[in-house]
This record gives C-alpha cells, sequence and structure tokens, in this order.
C-alpha cells in the first residue's frame, strides 16, 4: 500500500488509517501532573504562587508541542501565550501591594490565560475525536483535554471574580485571604465541579457565576459519556479494518471454476 504524506506535519496517512508522532502530549501530560502535584503549595503564599505559576506557563508549551495546527493558528496561540505570562508576571509583582487599583492587572491575566486554555483544548479536543486509530497517546491526550477543560473553568471563575469585584464566590475563609490565593479556590472548586462531586463547602452568588456552574456539570459528563462511545467505536472500526487487510486469501471465499460447477 503506497503511503502519502499528509498536510500535517508528523503525521503519515496510509489509506484511511494514520499513524502520528508518537508522545505529542508528553510535555503536556507532565506539566498538568506537576500542577496537581503543587497545588498544595499555593497555601505558602508568594512563593508557592510563582512555583505554581511557573509549572503552569509550561502547560502553555506543552499544548503548543501536542497541536496539529495551521503555522498561523500557533504563532496566535504561541503570540497570546506569551501575553499571558508577561500579565501574570505582572500579577505576580502586584500581589503583595496593598493598593486596589491593580485589579485590571488580574482580570487581563484570567482573560488572557482563558483564552488560550480555550483555543487550546478546543483544538486539542478536534485532534482528540478525529478519525484514526486509538493509541495510547490520542488517550493520554483525551486525558490532558479533561484536565484543561478544569484549568478553562477555573480561569473562567477567576475573569468574573474580577469583574464582580470579589462578590462571586461564597464560603471563603476571610482570614485565609492573603495566605492563600484565590486561584486555589477556583482551581478546587472548578474540579468539584467537573467530575459533579459538588461537596458545597464554596459556592458562587452571581447569576453568571451559577450558570457558569452548570455548564461546567454538563460538559464534564457529556465530555466523558462521548469520549468513552467515540473511541470505542474508532477502535472497532479500525480493529474490522485491519483484520480484513490481514487475512489470509486461502480464507476468502474461492470463486467455482467450470470443472468444479460440472
Amino acid at each position: 500500500m503506497n503511503r502519502q504524506r499528509d498536510s500535517h506535519p508528523g503525521r503519515i496517512s496510509t489509506g484511511l488509517l494514520s499513524t502520528e508522532r508518537h508522545g505529542r502530549y508528553l510535555v503536556l501530560f507532565v506539566s498538568l501532573c506537576s500542577l496537581g502535584f503543587l497545588y498544595p503549595i499555593l497555601g505558602l503564599g508568594m512563593y508557592g504562587l510563582v512555583a505554581w505559576n511557573v509549572a503552569f506557563w509550561l502547560v502553555f508549551i506543552g499544548g503548543l508541542r501536542a497541536l496539529i495546527a495551521k503555522p498561523k493558528q500557533r504563532r496566535a496561540i504561541g503570540l497570546l501565550a506569551t501575553f499571558a505570562v508577561v500579565a501574570g508576571i505582572v500579577a505576580l509583582a502586584c500581589y503583595q501591594s496593598s493598593d486596589q487599583g491593580h485589579g485590571w492587572v488580574n482580570i487581563t491575566m484570567s482573560l488572557l490565560n482563558l483564552i488560550v486554555i480555550t483555543f487550546t483544548t478546543g483544538l486539542l479536543l478536534l485532534d482528540v475525536m478525529k478519525g484514526g486509530e486509538v493509541t495510547l497517546d490520542r488517550i493520554i491526550g483525551a486525558g490532558c483535554v479533561y484536565v484543561l477543560l478544569g484549568l478553562l473553568f477555573a480561569f473562567a471563575y477567576m475573569t468574573l471574580h474580577g469583574f464582580s469585584d470579589g462578590a462571586l464566590i461564597a464560603g471563603r475563609d476571610s482570614s485565609l485571604d492573603r495566605e492563600i490565593p484565590v486561584l486555589a479556590d477556583y482551581l478546587y472548586f472548578s474540579y468539584v465541579t467537573l467530575t459533579t462531586l459538588g461537596l458545597g463547602d464554596i459556592t458562587l452568588t452571581t447569576m453568571f457565576g451559577r450558570l457558569l456552574v452548570g455548564v461546567e456539570a454538563i460538559v464534564g459528563q457529556l465530555y466523558l459519556t462521548i469520549l468513552v462511545a467515540r473511541l470505542v467505536g474508532l477502535h472497532i472500526v479500525h480493529t474490522s479494518h485491519r483484520e480484513r487487510n490481514d487475512a489470509p486469501i486461502s480464507t476468502q471465499r474461492r470463486k467455482p471454476t467450470n470443472v468444479e460447477e460440472r
């Protein structure tokens, strides 16, 4: 069978099936795992917030490496990620300041992070759901998309938090406001909502916030349901196609000759 070069880099098409560059999601997977392991250090104040943000910026690198997109799309996401990192550095510099005039910095940082993660997650989701063989790399990519959805909604809450002057969240201990950044609460709340645990120790007070909670809960359930159905369907199709190609000629139905007909 003749191999044909696909239009996407790092992928070779062979008929209906394709083999992709292995390990595309490795950096993204490791960076997302590091975010989970580093979550407790957000309680260390400024130093923990800096360390967590550095690990978070590695997610941008992993996402860009995992993307199979047009050069213009990659450059656009890379440029937005650069702006998000710069805004994050400025926000960290203003974190210890008591000046209330720096709220727009946090809003800008959260909004840029939200935009970058939204585009990255959307493109990775299209890549995971497309046709082709179900490989370990694709399964890892599907897990990365699920974790990115939690980050996406966390920064959506952070953005709404900035626009609502901190009136979005209820149930937060005011004595911990300076020691534990509000980002830690929204990360926790987002994944509790995405996985439909709904512990209820933190709630959102605004109507837009409650609407977003409902959307995240629905997305979390639908994603897992549709993902499993899609991957199982692709695996069945690929397996049956491979069995037909690998079947020996002797097992195929043989056309009777003229002598046998007599």
